[in-house]
Formats: structure tokens, sequence, C-alpha cells
């Protein structure tokens, strides 16, 4: 798909909580987080779900109508 990415690496304390920048992705601090155009995801299924749709061109998912 040759999509253009960014990934981040955030390091847990010591204690392992997540750390303060962490809520910059997101203020929950959940991982794994993506952003697209603006909008931050932190459900890693929909993630993928988005990819499929918006960038797979039908390659990478079942036909929704197939019985397979």
């Amino acid at each position: 798909m040759e999509l253009q990415y960014e990934v981040k690496h955030y390091e847990s304390l010591p204690i392992r909580q997540a750390p303060p920048e962490m809520q910059k992705a997101h203020l929950l601090r959940k991982l794994p987080t993506v952003e697209f155009h603006g909008a931050v995801m932190a459900e890693s299924g929909g993630v993928v779900q988005l990819v499929f749709e918006r960038y797979g061109a039908g390659r990478l998912s079942p036909d929704p109508e197939s019985p397979k």
C-alpha cells in the first residue's frame, strides 16, 4: 500500500505506568493508537478495519457478500 507513517516509542515508568507524554497521543494513555487526519483511534481492530476499507481497494478483506 506504500502508506507514509511514523512510529513513536514510549518508555513506561519504573512503576509500570504510562509516561505523561503518552497522554498527548491519547487522553486515557491507551496503546496502540493511530492518528488519521487529526483523529486518534485506540482500538486496534478498528484501526485495521479502517486501513482495509480506505486503502485496501478490496484486496485485504473478503467480500461481505461471500459465504466463505
